[in-house]
């Protein structure tokens, strides 16, 4: 699998980011901004704050902000799963005698190369929309999704937001990439629905 966000792309896209301290997602509801620390903003070290990121012209606008205040999370797992993964297969070397340690690392690398990609999908959402059946099974656990096009962007907040979104993108041939978003409103894992035998 060719990774869409690599440590390097990750940890220049940290390295460059003006904000001086930690990200967080505005708390009240009509708020769609993410903050960051900056100890020289007003407030002063303990409790400075700069807004990087204002979707108020867009409602409704939580994934907005849930999306943008995780992505420094997001970057540094990218990184960390990486450097973790060259660590353990340095790791597996012909000099290693201990054939059930050498399996226990291998099943290490493959479950962090899992995690790593499942991370990045994450990231980087889906041009492919959601079926109906993957729409009904994320609104019964309680999720939304949140969609950005060339035409705007939108949080659903029903099955039937999602279902007249994917088609009106449909109709008018507009490409646009999807993110699941979970109860807690944060990205997540795109859901999986069961096949039907026929």
């Amino acid at each position: 699998m060719t990774p869409r966000i690599t440590a390097d792309e990750a940890r220049t896209l940290l390295d460059a980011r003006e904000a001086k301290g930690a990200w967080r997602a505005g708390t009240v509801e009509g708020e769609g901004k993410v903050w960051a620390h900056d100890p020289d903003a007003l407030g002063g070290p303990s409790v400075g704050e700069v807004c990087i990121f204002n979707a108020n012209t867009y409602r409704p606008h939580n994934g907005n902000r849930a999306l943008a205040a995780a992505a420094p999370d997001l970057a540094a797992t990218v990184i960390s799963q990486a450097a973790e993964i060259a660590r353990l297969r340095s790791a597996l070397t012909p000099e290693f005698v201990d054939v059930r340690l050498n399996e226990t690392l291998r099943a290490e690398v493959e479950h962090l190369t899992d995690t790593l990609a499942a991370a990045r999908a994450i990231l980087a959402g889906r041009t492919t929309p959601p079926t109906e059946a993957e729409i009904e099974a994320h609104h019964r656990a309680g999720g939304t999704w949140y969609v950005a096009s060339t035409h705007g962007r939108a949080l659903t907040t029903t099955r039937g937001d999602a279902i007249a979104l994917c088609a009106h993108l449909a109709a008018n041939k507009y490409p646009a990439t999807w993110w699941a978003i979970d109860v807690r409103g944060r990205p997540c894992a795109w859901p999986v629905v069961a096949e039907v035998s026929p």
